[in-house]
C-alpha cells in the first residue's frame, strides 16, 4: 500500500511524466480585440508594376468616388462587419461600401470605392462578433471633403483610367450584391487540439507534437501554422525560444498550389487553398528555433550562437540548458483564433539533450547567412564549405523589392551617403565600385556627386540589380550579381570600393574587405559605413526593440559588431590597409505622419514577415506602443534620428 502510494506521489510530481501519453490542450480564454486602426483614402497612380493605388494626403472630393483602405482587427472573432460614415453627432450620413481584400481569417484588410460625402465625417464600423454581441468601433480622424477632384499624372492618366474604371466596375457588382453592405467573415471550427511528445526513431524526446481538427466555412487560402513558445516562469526568459513547423501532414491535404517547401525544417505550413464543409486533421512536429538542419536532412545543428549577442543572452541560453523544471507551453492557432496551453511540460533542457543523443553537433562558428525571398525559405538551413570545413547554414534575409526597400532604407541611406561621399573627398574621373549595392541608392549618389569614369554595382538579389538598372540616372553603370567575399573581378581594377551598410550583413566582415582591398588598385580607397548596431544607431531601433519586448524574436544580421567602431578600425588594419580613420554620422529622417512611418517599416526584410505573421491584436499593440515612443510635433510629423559609423583607408602603394 505505501509502494502504490509513493508511486502515485511521484506521478504527481513528474509531469513530464504524466504527458507522456496523448493529452488535450487546454483552450486558454484570450479577449478578442476589434479595433478599426486605419482608414485612408487612396489615388491612383503608375508604379513599375503597372496602374495602382498609393496613400493620399489630400482630404477626399466631395460627391466623388473614391478607393479607400481599411484595417481592422480581431478578425477571428468577428461575425459581421458594416462601414458608414458619420457626422459629429454620430449620426449616420451614409454606407461606405468597402469589402474584404482576401478571404483569408487573419487578413484585416478591406478596400473599395466609395461615396464621399458632401459635409466632415468620420468613419464607423459595427456589426457582430462571433458571441453575437453587437460591436461598434469609431476611427477617429476627422475627414474634411474638399471640392478639388485628385486627377491623375497626365502621362500616365489614360493607363490609370482604364485600370480604375475596371476595377470600379469590380467593386460595383460586389456592392450590388450587398446593398446593405454588411460583410459576413467566412468562420471555422477548431476540436479535438491534443498533444503527445515528438520522438526520434530511438525514443529520444525532441519536441511535441500537436494534432488538430478544422473546418472551414468557406473555400478559400488560409494560413495554418501553429505557433508554440515556452512560458518560462523568469521572466527575462520569455521569448528568447520558441518552438518551429519541423514537419506536417494534413489529411485530406488541401491545394498548395505551385508553392514548393525549402529544404530542412521550413518553420511553418504553406498557406494553402482549404475547401469548405471538410475537416482537415492536422498533425504537427514542433521543435526548439535552435535547431536548425542541412538540406538533405541528415544533420542537425544546435545554433548556440543565437544566444551570443550578449552576456545577458549567453546567460539566459544556459538557463534554458541545463534547467530541468517542467515548462508550460502557450499554443495558438491565430488564423482559426484558437488559444491553449500546456502546463507542466518538458523543459527545453529535455529537447535540447534529446538532440546531442542523436547526434547533433553544437556550432563551432557563426554560421552562414543568404539573403533569400519568400516566407519558405526564410527558415532555409543549408550545408557549406568553409575553410575546408562542412558549416550549418541559417537563415538569410533577403531585399528583393527594391521599390520598398528605397521607401524603408535608400532614403536613409542617401541622408548617411552624402556626408559620407563629402569625407572621402574623391577626385573626378575614378573607378568606382558599389558593393552590396542594393537598387542603387548609393550608386546614384556616386554619379551625382562624384563625377565618376566608371561605376559598377554588386549584390546577390537579382531583384534588387533589376530595379537598380531601371533607374534614368544609372543607365550607364553596371550591375553584376555576386557574393561580397568572392568578388568576381580581377585584381586592381578600382580606384574605390565601398560598402555601404553592408558590412554588418557580410558573415565574414574581413574577408570581404580584404576582397576590396585586393580589386583596388595601389593608392586606392576602400570605405564604407554601417549603422551602430550594437549602440541603437539603426533606423528602426525603437520598433525592433518594442517588438522584442513583446517576446517576439526579430532577426539580427550575421554580423552586428562588424558595425562598432573600434571593430570596423580592426577589420580595415588587418585586412593590410594604411591611414584607417573612423567617423560618427548623426542623421535623421521626418515622416509626414505615424501612419507615413507605419507603411515605411512594413517594407523591411527584418520585421515585414514578422509583421505580417502577428496576430491583428497584436499588431495594434504593438502600433500602439509605437505611438506612444516615437514624439510628434504639431502637424503630427515623427521624426526619428539615427546613427552610422563611417570607415576608410589606402590599398598600400607596393
Amino acid at each position: 500500500m505505501k509502494r502504490a502510494s509513493l508511486l502515485a506521489l511521484l506521478v504527481a510530481l513528474s509531469p513530464c511524466v504524466t504527458r507522456a501519453q496523448r493529452s488535450a490542450v487546454a483552450t486558454r480564454a484570450q479577449p478578442v480585440r476589434i479595433d478599426l486602426y486605419a482608414f485612408e483614402f487612396q489615388e491612383p497612380y503608375f508604379g513599375r508594376e503597372g496602374p495602382g493605388y498609393v496613400p493620399t494626403k489630400r482630404e477626399p472630393a466631395k460627391r466623388a468616388q473614391q478607393f479607400a483602405n481599411a484595417r481592422l482587427s480581431g478578425q477571428g472573432g468577428i461575425s459581421t462587419v458594416k462601414f458608414e460614415a458619420i457626422d459629429a453627432g454620430g449620426n449616420s450620413l451614409k454606407i461606405l461600401y468597402l469589402f474584404k481584400v482576401t478571404d483569408g481569417l487573419d487578413d484585416d484588410e478591406y478596400a473599395g470605392f466609395v461615396d464621399v460625402p458632401e459635409q466632415p465625417f468620420r468613419v464607423m464600423v459595427s456589426g457582430r462578433d462571433v458571441s453575437g454581441a453587437a460591436y461598434k468601433r469609431v476611427f477617429d480622424h476627422l475627414f474634411r471633403p474638399q471640392d478639388e477632384l485628385p486627377t491623375p499624372a497626365a502621362l500616365m492618366s489614360k493607363l490609370v483610367r482604364d485600370q480604375e474604371s475596371r476595377d470600379k466596375a469590380e467593386f460595383a457588382a460586389k456592392r450590388r450584391a450587398n446593398p446593405d453592405g454588411v460583410i459576413v467573415l467566412p468562420s471555422m471550427q477548431v476540436s479535438n487540439v491534443m498533444h503527445e511528445p515528438y520522438r526520434s526513431e530511438s525514443g529520444n524526446t525532441l519536441g511535441i507534437r500537436l494534432s488538430y481538427d478544422v473546418q472551414f466555412s468557406r473555400a478559400a487560402s488560409y494560413a495554418m501554422t501553429p505557433s508554440v513558445a515556452p512560458f518560462f516562469e523568469d521572466v527575462a526568459l520569455r521569448g528568447s525560444v520558441s518552438m518551429k513547423v519541423a514537419g506536417e501532414t494534413l489529411d485530406p491535404e488541401p491545394d498548395f498550389g505551385q508553392q514548393q517547401y525549402a529544404p530542412g525544417f521550413h518553420g511553418l505550413i504553406l498557406p494553402a487553398q482549404y475547401k469548405s464543409g471538410v475537416v482537415y486533421h492536422f498533425v504537427v512536429d514542433m521543435v526548439p528555433d535552435y535547431v536548425i538542419q542541412n538540406a538533405a536532412k541528415t544533420k542537425y545543428c544546435i545554433n548556440n550562437r543565437k544566444f551570443q549577442g550578449s552576456s545577458r543572452a549567453a546567460a539566459g541560453w544556459e538557463t534554458v540548458r541545463t534547467q530541468d523544471v517542467p515548462v508550460s507551453y502557450l499554443v495558438s492557432i491565430r488564423s482559426v483564433n484558437f488559444h491553449g496551453e500546456i502546463p507542466g511540460l518538458y523543459s527545453q533542457k529535455t529537447f535540447y539533450e534529446g538532440f546531442l543523443r542523436v547526434g547533433c553537433a553544437r556550432l563551432r562558428s557563426q554560421p552562414r547567412f543568404q539573403l533569400l525571398s519568400g516566407a519558405a525559405e526564410m527558415e532555409r538551413a543549408r550545408l557549406v564549405r568553409v575553410d575546408g570545413r562542412e558549416q550549418m547554414s541559417s537563415i538569410l534575409i533577403r531585399f528583393d523589392d527594391g521599390a520598398a526597400y528605397e521607401r524603408y532604407m535608400g532614403v536613409w541611406s542617401r541622408r548617411v551617403g552624402e556626408p559620407f561621399l563629402d569625407w572621402l573627398a574623391p577626385r573626378p574621373g575614378l573607378r568606382w565600385l558599389d558593393v552590396g549595392c542594393g537598387n542603387g541608392a548609393f550608386t546614384e549618389l556616386i554619379v551625382e556627386r562624384c563625377a565618376p569614369a566608371a561605376v559598377r554595382g554588386i549584390d546577390p538579389s537579382a531583384e534588387q540589380l533589376d530595379f537598380a538598372r531601371r533607374k534614368p540616372g544609372l543607365h550607364d553603370a553596371e550591375f553584376t550579381l555576386g557574393d561580397a567575399m568572392a568578388l568576381p573581378f580581377a585584381a586592381r581594377q578600382f580606384d574605390v570600393a565601398v560598402m555601404p551598410l553592408v558590412i554588418f550583413f557580410v558573415p565574414d566582415p574581413l574577408q570581404g574587405v580584404r576582397e576590396m582591398v585586393r580589386v583596388a588598385c595601389a593608392g586606392g580607397l576602400a570605405a564604407a559605413y554601417a549603422w551602430d548596431m550594437p549602440g541603437g544607431g539603426f533606423p528602426y531601433y525603437a520598433l525592433q526593440s518594442e517588438m522584442r519586448a513583446m517576446g517576439i524574436a526579430v532577426p539580427s544580421p550575421p554580423s552586428p559588431e562588424a558595425s562598432r567602431p573600434e571593430v570596423m578600425h580592426g577589420i580595415w588594419s588587418r585586412a593590410g590597409l594604411e591611414g584607417v580613420e573612423i567617423r560618427e554620422i548623426a542623421v535623421e529622417r521626418t515622416f509626414a505622419s505615424f501612419d507615413d512611418y507605419w507603411t515605411t517599416v512594413q517594407g523591411g526584410p527584418s520585421v515585414a514577415g514578422l509583421l505580417r505573421t502577428m496576430s491583428a491584436e497584436d499588431t495594434v499593440r504593438l502600433k500602439i506602443r509605437m505611438r506612444e515612443r516615437l514624439p510628434t510635433d504639431p502637424m503630427g510629423r515623427v521624426t526619428y534620428s539615427a546613427r552610422a559609423y563611417a570607415v576608410k583607408g589606402r590599398v598600400p602603394a607596393t
